[in-house]
């Protein structure tokens, strides 16, 4: 659910198919999650990257491997 909330913007973007829709909906169901409120967690959080430099980011990467 994550990577489908978080690659199709929590459906509103213009590359989300039907079949997306459809899918989230079923893995919400199993899930008992809310893709709102989970889309509301995942983009809360923004993006490291936009703080830190390339080397910072290259090195966190390494260590979260």
């Amino acid at each position: 659910m994550a990577g489908m909330v978080s690659d199709t913007l929590n459906l509103t973007s213009p590359t989300t198919t039907p079949v997306d829709c459809e899918l989230l909906k079923r893995l919400s169901k199993i899930a008992e999650v809310n893709p709102d409120d989970l889309a509301a967690q995942i983009f809360s959080v923004g993006s490291p990257l936009l703080t830190m430099t390339p080397e910072q980011a290259i090195h966190r990467r390494l260590q979260t491997v």
